[in-house]
């Protein structure tokens, strides 16, 4: 079943295309400053693991999370994914979006995770139930064939970042390096190589676990500790995603897939008493459509006259010329070729999946309230991390949802839900046109100051990935290591 808005959207005026181009001249400039700035300072090497102890409903959050990302199938963007889970009328409704994808796919993916879902269905109603184990198995199995695509490009990045990683340690006699060396190198000869045809066969997934499985004995092990050290001393030097840091990464989202795993079982043996795995129907929103006739197309702007037409309450003339010199610092990272290439786009900005699933919630019978939610929990999960944009939108909406804690990265892609009035006057009609431009200039402010800061600072708090190194789980001790392959 497909979810729909009520209503009727309208799209961009004269008006709001102008406020909407100017938004994005700063968003753009912003990005090109940060571009820039990725040169000038120290990464991070990894985000905090997450904390184990949890309540019932940061366990529950958990596992939104966890279904989003056994639904974002293809790097790029255009797979994230938002989840909410709903009680409706006694039942169960698992009710999902994409940041931008077709609606055939959209209907394949409901399937998929329709299937994975019945899966614990049917373990729960079987009369001889399977043992955890079985379970983790027939479940990781099915999570990595639906994400083939993802995870073969994890596994050419874990090719290249071990490839890298050996030939550093070459020239380094310490016993440390060697034995370090010797384990990578392992792993290295543990990724299977083959055609797409051959992706989806037993044999390669059996070899993409014992690939994972290697991955987790690792992060027990010495290793871990060698590769972080690593990291670390290419972060003082100030080198920019190096390929320990890379490893480090990359290793951790193909571990993601085995907690996808063991979160769901856990999941199904916390609520078996409820119907959250049992009488449950999966839908979905369709991703958004262009709101603008063409594409929003840039005049080029020099850094004087980007910075100078910075409004007043960003910061006066004074500030503004001390902006223009922080710019002109940056030209030896090539900010000026950089822009050039902007002002080159023809953007077509998308609503991010999360934004889409809070304005239907929004806009439909029971709107935000609790009873609504599933345990009464007003949560909406998602594949990564709400981007800064959506953040700043929920954030002057006042939304009592929840979502994933936020990154600090911004897509110039992006853009405002549609204009829905809430009747059929003019007046309705006006005051929806106002709101959509109120808060899009408050979200520009915003951007303004972010600009003004990366500008004075010289480094930006952008994140390398815009997924996390570490994940939360529901833990089942031993699942992934005893997984038989």
């Amino acid at each position: 079943m497909v979810l729909e808005n009520p209503g009727t959207s309208l799209p961009l005026g004269a008006n709001q295309r102008k406020r909407a181009k100017e938004f994005y001249y700063p968003l753009l400039f912003l990005d090109s400053v940060q571009d820039c700035c990725q040169h000038a300072i120290a990464r991070k090497v990894a985000d905090a693991p997450q904390n184990p102890n949890q309540s019932s409903e940061a366990d529950f959050r958990t596992l939104v999370n966890k279904l989003a990302h056994i639904c974002d199938y293809r790097p790029a963007g255009d797979t994230v994914t938002a989840l909410v889970v709903l009680a409706v009328d006694g039942r169960i409704v698992y009710a999902f979006a994409s940041n931008s994808r077709k609606r055939p796919n959209l209907i394949q993916t409901k399937n998929d995770l329709t299937s994975v879902l019945n899966i614990l269905k049917a373990n729960l109603e079987a009369e001889t139930k399977e043992s955890d184990q079985a379970l983790f198995d027939r479940l990781l199995r099915q999570i990595l064939r639906l994400n083939t695509v993802r995870v073969r490009m994890y596994l050419t990045h874990l090719t290249k970042d071990l490839a890298a990683c050996v030939k550093a340690c070459e020239g380094d006699a310490s016993e440390e390096t060697k034995s370090s060396s010797q384990e990578l190198q392992k792993l290295h000869d543990l990724i299977p190589k083959t055609d797409e045809a051959g992706q989806t066969s037993d044999a390669y997934t059996s070899s993409v676990i014992r690939c994972i499985q290697t991955i987790e004995q690792y992060r027990r092990s010495p290793l871990q500790q060698f590769i972080k050290k690593k990291a670390a001393t290419e972060e003082k030097l100030r080198k920019n995603k190096t390929p320990w840091s890379n490893l480090h990464h990359v290793g951790g989202r193909l571990l993601s897939y085995g907690y996808d795993a063991e979160t769901l079982i856990s999941a199904h043996h916390m609520w078996e008493d409820s119907d959250l795995f049992r009488e449950f129907e999966v839908n979905f929103l369709d991703s958004s459509q262009s709101n603008i006739p063409k594409p929003l197309e840039f005049s080029p702007q020099t850094i004087e006259s980007l910075v100078n037409g910075m409004p007043a309450s960003a910061c006066n003339a004074r500030e503004k010329k001390a902006l223009i010199q922080h710019a002109a610092e940056l030209r030896k990272y090539d900010l000026d070729k950089i822009l050039e290439g902007q002002w080159q786009r023809k953007l077509n900005p998308i609503v991010h999946a999360e934004m889409i699933l809070h304005d239907w919630l929004s806009r439909t019978p029971g709107g935000l309230q609790p009873s609504r939610f599933f345990g009464g929990w007003q949560y909406i999960g998602t594949s990564k991390p709400v981007c800064r944009l959506c953040r700043y939108y929920f954030d002057i909406i006042a939304t009592p949802v929840h979502f994933r804690d936020g990154h600090p990265n911004s897509y110039v892609n992006w853009r405002l839900p549609d204009i829905r009035p809430q009747g059929n006057r003019p007046q309705d009609m006006q005051q929806a046109n106002d709101d959509w431009c109120k808060i899009m200039e408050q979200i520009k402010t915003k951007v303004y100051a972010d600009l003004r800061r990366v500008l004075e600072e010289q480094k930006t708090d952008q994140k390398m990935n815009d997924s996390n190194t570490y994940t939360d789980r529901l833990t089942l001790a031993g699942l992934l290591m005893n997984s038989g392959v």
